[in-house]
């Protein structure tokens, strides 16, 4: 069986759980905060909170750019607001709505934070810090999901 590694519980890491489990892959979602959501959970902290640089763009009255109406799932729209324009804590409870509905939540490892990822022949090699324990352990996938600063080699690509 495909193992799938997917880095955040947020909106697209959420889907992408969804969509893997659907498709009978072993998932295994790391989140670094203790709650889904991502980018749309509202939290005071600043600075560095158990040695991990906080960082998070919500800020405490945000109202979504987006009407609602194109914000969720093909398959899980977003509940009966009658508003479009929905502040971040009614997206991070349909977010949640989201993950109970397909039962996402046993696949996720809150409070744990990715080291580093490697690609070790045909696998990839995903370490791991569990913060409530501090253990650190690692584990391979043969495919990983996240997000992050990569570029592309195109030396001698024309």
């Amino acid at each position: 069986m495909m193992s799938v590694c997917i880095i955040g519980a947020g909106t697209a890491g959420l889907c992408c759980a969804r969509h893997s489990i659907a498709n009978g892959f072993e998932t295994t979602v790391f989140e670094l905060s203790d709650q889904i959501g991502g980018t749309w959970v509202y939290n005071e902290a600043t600075g560095v909170v158990n040695g991990i640089d906080v960082h998070s763009s919500m800020y405490k009255n945000l109202r979504t750019n987006l009407p609602k109406e194109v914000m969720g799932f093909p398959d899980f729209e977003i509940g009966e607001n009658k508003v479009s324009y929905v502040r971040s804590d009614e997206i991070c409870d349909f977010l949640n709505q989201y993950a109970d509905h397909f039962d996402l939540k046993k696949h996720i490892k809150f409070n744990t934070y990715v080291i580093r990822v490697l690609q070790r022949k045909t696998k990839w090699q995903v370490l791991f810090k569990d913060l409530a324990t501090n253990k650190i352990e690692f584990q391979y996938f043969d495919k990983v999901l996240g997000h992050g600063p990569t570029t592309p080699d195109y030396t001698n690509s024309m």
